[in-house]
């Protein structure tokens, strides 16, 4: 090597040491020791609780979005089956009065039954059909509505006072963080839930409801209802859609935080997946009961052309209570409840698993 090589290396190498000594002479936060050399037991001991009394920053928007979008997804790959009969046994014998609704209109007796059957007619294929759409719908409906939960709870609190003496949100807070959060989710996804209600109806071994759609998949489903009726008719149901994942979320998410709480305090369950599980299951029951006719009517919309039997909303209740009764408008409720229960049991033990892992990483 050249001298003026071999002697730049060496001033290179020694301001490189230089700063290495600087950067470990630094005191370490909380306390530590300042140390110069090899690092001692005290000093790991030291940094590691360091790290983790450190408080962690609020988490960015688009990270709330990817954890409420994975945990729901991984979640819907066990639900999408039962979406795909309370969907059928919602539809079957629409609108029929007097003899046409008798054991004719009836495929399925009950939610067990349509899987059963849609298995065995139709097999694996049948029972997870539209799942692509599912995917792509959870992402954009609990994306945003898990991910908007998140950061606008704590801000609504904060800004007018309503905080606990615990620091958690008041429960009114948190149910109008839901219902906000869940709008603006299910405007989102109001065109794939759309096209998701369209596949997962249709069927070659049975005919339920009025109309049937053959589309090949969402891409092929959107474009197809652009081609036929415009832009505006994937929002064919939007309003009812929104009123559906409103109540939802009211009863999921405000629910939700109000009952881990509880169980928490009033029971001493351990905080993290037994208190999800058991907070998930209350918050699944009292969803199905409020949502399950704002859920009928959006599907019958949603597979019906925009205007075509319904003109909207409540021309579709009015329709439904005076063909099928009060009752009618609950078609499907057991189908919905083990669709929902174990959903959202699923979608927020996986939620709070991966924010745990998230807060962990992030430590």
């Amino acid at each position: 090597m050249r001298p003026g090589v071999r002697a730049s290396t060496r001033t290179n190498r020694g301001r490189f040491v230089r700063r290495l000594r600087t950067a470990v002479a630094r005191p370490i936060k909380r306390g530590a020791v300042p140390f110069r050399g090899r690092a001692t037991d005290q000093h790991l001991t030291n940094m590691a609780a360091a790290s983790v009394d450190r408080p962690l920053r609020p988490i960015r928007l688009r990270d709330q979005f990817f954890l409420g979008a994975l945990s729901s997804s991984c979640a819907v790959v066990f639900s999408n089956p039962l979406e795909t009969a309370k969907t059928r046994m919602q539809l079957q014998g629409e609108l029929c009065v007097g003899a046409n609704a008798g054991k004719s209109s009836r495929v399925y007796r009950n939610s067990i039954h349509a899987l059963f059957r849609i298995g065995k007619e139709e097999g694996v294929k049948g029972l997870q059909r539209g799942l692509g759409s599912a995917f792509a719908y959870q992402v954009a409906v609990n994306g945003t509505r898990l991910g908007l939960f998140e950061v606008m709870t704590p801000w609504i609190a904060t800004s007018i006072g309503a905080v606990n003496p615990d620091g958690r949100p008041h429960a009114a807070v948190s149910a109008v963080s839901g219902a906000v959060a869940g709008a603006i989710g299910a405007f989102v996804s109001s065109p794939i839930y759309l096209v998701k209600v369209r596949l997962q109806s249709a069927s070659d071994a049975v005919s339920v409801g009025l109309t049937q759609h053959r589309y090949a998949g969402l891409c092929h489903g959107l474009a197809s209802v652009v081609r036929q009726s415009g832009w505006r008719a994937l929002w064919t149901g939007a309003v009812a859609q929104i009123s559906r994942v409103a109540v939802v979320s009211v009863a999921q998410l405000g629910v939700f935080s109000s009952a881990k709480s509880f169980f928490i305090k009033r029971f001493g369950v351990s905080k993290g997946m037994s208190s999800d599980v058991l907070a998930s299951c209350v918050s699944g029951a009292l969803a199905t009961v409020a949502m399950s006719p704002v859920d009928l009517v959006a599907t019958r919309l949603c597979n019906n052309n925009s205007g075509v039997v319904y003109k909207g909303m409540l021309d579709c209740v009015a329709k439904t209570v005076r063909a099928e009764g009060f009752l009618g408008l609950y078609k499907g409720v057991t189908a919905t409840y083990f669709r929902l229960a174990p959903h959202a049991t699923l979608t927020f033990v996986f939620w709070g698993v991966f924010k745990r892992a998230y807060d962990d990483y992030r430590q």
